[in-house]
C-alpha cells in the first residue's frame, strides 16, 4: 500500500518534472561541493604538517563553502516553490472533484471532514518534493563518503557502519507506526471539525435545546482523540530521533579516539583522521536527514490517504462548466413534449421509491405533483435534474434521451427554488448572479420585483450590495425562498423546478408569489412540489402520486369528483413534503432543517 501510495503521489508531481530535475540538479552539485570540503581540508593540514603553503587551498575551500551555501539555498528554495505549487494544483481538483462528486457521495460525506482535507491535509503536502529530493541525495552523499572513507581507512569505515546499523535498524521500526499515528490524527482533526461545523450550523437548535454540553463532549472526544494520535505519533519519532543522533555521536568519537591512537602510532596520518572525520560528518548528517525526511514523507503519506479516498470518489459523468460558458441545452421542438418520463423506476438501496411512473410535460404548462410524505414527489425532480439515474424506464428532454446528455447538458435547461431555498454566503447581488452572471442591475431589480423583494432590499444598506450573512442568516425563510424564486425567474431558462415554493410564506406573501409564478409560467414550462392548495389549483396538470405509483392525474376540478385519494389529500391540507431520498447526516447536520425562521 506504501508504495502504492507514493507512486500515485509522484504521478502528481509529474506535472513539474522540469523544475524537479533543475531543483535536484542544482541539490546535487550543493551535496558535491560538500564532500569536497573533507579532502580540501585534509589536504590543508597535510600542508601545514609539512609546511607547504595553504593560501591556495584555504581560499578555494572557502569558495567551495560559499558555493554550497548558495546552491543548497537555491535548491531549497526551488523545492519549496514546487511543493506550493502541488498544494495549490491538489487543492484546485479537490475543488472539482467534491463539486462534481455524485449526489449520494456529497450527502454521506460530512462537510468538516471535507475542510479539514483542503486545509490541513494538503498542506502537509507541501514538504513532499523537498523530502523526496533529500532523500535521494542524501543517500547518494552517504554512499560516496562510504565509499571514500572505505578506501581510506577499512576499520575505521566499520566501526562507523556497525554503529548505524544497528541505530537506524531500530529506529525503522517505528516508521510504519508514525505514519498511521499521523494518519489517525488527521482522521480525528476531520471528526472534529466536522462536529464543529454541525454545531454552528444549528447553534439555535442547539441552544434552545440546552445541548452545549452533549455537543461540546463529541468535540471534546475528538480532540481527545486527535490528542492521543498526535502524542503517539511524537512519542515514536522522539524515540527513533534520539538513537539516530546517539549513533552520530558514538561514531564521531569512535574514529576520534581509535585515529588517534593510529596517528600516534604512526599508522595513520592527521590528514587522513582529519578527512576521515569529516566525512563521518557529511555521511551520518545526511543519514540523519534522510531518516528525518522518510519520517515527513510518512506522516504526508497518512494525509495522503485521506484526501486520495476523496479524490477516488466517483463523480458524474461531466463535471458542471461555469454558468458563463453552460453548454446550450437540446433545442426545443415545438411538436414534442419538453419533458417526458416512460416507466421510470428508482430505488434507493434496497427500497423501491419509483414505479413505473409516466408523464410528459408540453411547452410553457404547469404540472403540480402532489402526494403524502415519502410518496416519491422530490425524487422525481432528483431525476429530471440528473441527481441519480432511473433504474429502469427513459428520460426525455425536448425528444432527447437522458443517457445522451451529460449533466450540463441537462441542468443547463433548468432552473430550481428547493424547499429550504438555499442562499450562499455573499450579497444579494451575488446570489441572483448566480443564475445568470451577465445580468444588469436593471434586470435584477426586475427579478425581485417580481417576487415582491424590490422594496425590502432597496431599504438595506448597500441595496443589491447588502451582506445576506452565512446561509442567508439575515433573511426570514420567506424572503430566502422569494430571492430563489427570483434567482430562476432571472435564469430565463425553459424548464423550472419548484419543491415547495411557498412553504414559508404567509397568506399574503404567497399571493404575490403566486403572482410571480404567473408571469413566469407564461415563458416557462413549470414543474411544481407542492402542498397548498393555492399553488396546485392553478396548474395545468396534476399527479397524484401513492407509494412511487401515479394514482391519479388530471385538473384539479376534475380529480375533485374522480380520484378518492386526491379529495383526501385536499382534506389533510394536500399532505407533507419532504426529500424521499434518505439522508444519513445526523438531522442537526442537513442545512437549513434546524433554522428558526423569523
Amino acid at each position: 500500500m506504501t508504495l502504492t501510495r507514493y507512486t500515485q503521489l509522484l504521478s502528481y508531481l509529474g506535472r513539474w518534472r522540469g523544475r524537479m530535475v533543475v531543483a535536484t540538479a542544482v541539490t546535487l552539485l550543493a551535496t558535491v561541493l560538500g564532500l569536497a570540503q573533507p579532502l580540501l581540508a585534509g589536504h590543508i593540514v597535510d600542508s601545514i604538517s609539512t609546511s607547504s603553503p595553504i593560501l591556495a587551498p584555504s581560499l578555494l575551500l572557502v569558495t567551495v563553502f560559499l558555493l554550497q551555501s548558495a546552491t543548497e539555498s537555491a535548491g531549497r528554495y526551488l523545492l519549496e516553490r514546487v511543493g506550493e505549487q502541488l498544494v495549490l494544483a491538489l487543492r484546485e481538483r479537490f475543488a472539482r472533484q467534491v463539486l462534481a462528486l455524485r449526489i449520494e457521495h456529497v450527502h454521506a460525506t460530512r462537510v468538516g471532514d471535507l475542510l479539514s482535507q483542503v486545509t490541513t491535509d494538503l498542506a502537509l503536502l507541501s514538504q513532499v518534493p523537498k523530502n523526496l529530493i533529500e532523500v535521494a541525495t542524501g543517500g547518494l552523499a552517504v554512499g560516496v563518503a562510504a565509499a571514500v572513507m572505505c578506501y581510506l581507512d577499512p576499520l575505521l569505515f566499520t566501526v562507523a557502519l556497525v554503529i548505524t546499523t544497528i541505530a537506524f535498524g531500530g529506529a525503522s521500526l517505528a516508521l510504519s507506526r508514525i505514519q498511521q499515528a499521523a494518519a489517525d490524527k488527521q482522521s480525528a482533526v476531520g471528526s472534529l471539525a466536522a462536529n464543529l461545523e454541525r454545531c454552528i450550523s444549528a447553534i439555535r437548535t442547539i441552544r434552545i435545546f440546552g445541548a452545549e454540553r452533549r455537543e461540546e463532549a463529541a468535540i471534546v472526544v475528538a480532540a481527545h482523540t486527535a490528542y492521543d494520535a498526535g502524542i503517539r505519533s511524537a512519542a515514536l519519532t522522539a524515540l527513533a530521533t534520539p538513537v539516530i543522533r546517539l549513533s552520530t555521536s558514538g561514531s564521531f568519537l569512535l574514529i576520534l579516539l581509535i585515529g588517534s591512537i593510529r596517528v600516534a602510532n604512526g599508522s595513520l596520518e592527521l590528514g587522513t583522521l582529519v578527512t576521515l572525520f569529516l566525512f563521518t560528518m557529511y555521511a551520518l548528517f545526511p543519514l540523519s536527514n534522510v531518516f528525518q525526511g522518510v519520517i515527513s514523507l510518512r506522516i504526508a503519506l497518512g494525509s495522503f490517504d485521506r484526501v486520495h479516498t476523496t479524490l477516488s470518489l466517483a463523480t458524474e459523468d461531466q463535471p458542471v462548466p461555469p454558468a458563463a460558458s453552460a453548454a446550450a441545452p437540446p433545442p426545443p421542438r415545438p411538436l414534442t413534449p419538453v419533458l417526458e418520463f416512460d416507466h421510470v423506476s428508482f430505488a434507493y438501496s434496497d427500497r423501491r421509491i419509483l414505479d413505473e411512473v409516466s408523464f410528459t410535460l408540453d411547452h410553457r404548462t404547469t404540472l403540480a405533483i402532489v402526494g403524502a410524505s415519502g410518496a416519491g414527489k422530490t425524487t422525481i425532480l432528483s431525476l429530471i435534474g440528473k441527481f441519480y439515474p432511473p433504474a429502469t424506464g427513459s428520460i426525455r428532454l425536448n425528444g432527447c434521451e437522458y443517457s445522451a446528455l451529460s449533466p450540463a447538458d441537462v441542468r443547463s435547461a433548468l432552473t430550481i427554488v428547493e424547499q429550504d431555498a438555499p442562499v450562499l454566503h455573499g450579497t444579494i447581488k451575488d446570489n441572483l448572479l448566480l443564475a445568470r452572471p451577465d445580468a444588469t442591475d436593471d434586470e435584477l431589480w426586475s427579478a425581485l420585483e417580481a417576487t415582491n423583494l424590490s422594496l425590502l432590499v432597496s431599504r438595506l444598506p448597500g441595496g443589491l450590495d447588502a451582506p445576506v450573512g452565512d446561509r442567508g442568516s439575515t433573511l426570514s425563510g420567506g424572503e430566502r425562498q422569494r430571492l430563489a424564486l427570483a434567482r430562476a425567474i432571472l435564469s430565463g431558462r425553459p424548464l423550472a423546478l419548484l419543491d415547495e415554493p411557498t412553504s414559508n410564506l404567509d397568506i399574503r406573501n404567497e399571493k404575490l408569489l403566486l403572482e410571480a409564478l404567473d408571469e413566469l409560467r407564461e415563458h416557462t414550462s413549470v414543474i411544481i412540489v407542492a402542498h397548498r392548495l393555492a399553488t396546485v389549483r392553478s396548474a395545468d396538470m396534476i399527479i397524484v402520486l401513492a407509494d412511487g405509483k401515479i394514482a391519479a392525474c388530471g385538473q384539479h376540478t376534475d380529480l375533485m369528483s374522480t380520484s378518492p385519494h386526491y379529495q383526501s389529500l385536499v382534506e389533510s391540507g394536500l399532505g407533507g413534503s419532504q426529500p424521499h431520498l434518505p439522508d444519513p447526516r445526523p438531522l442537526a447536520e442537513i442545512d437549513g432543517t434546524t433554522e428558526m425562521h423569523r
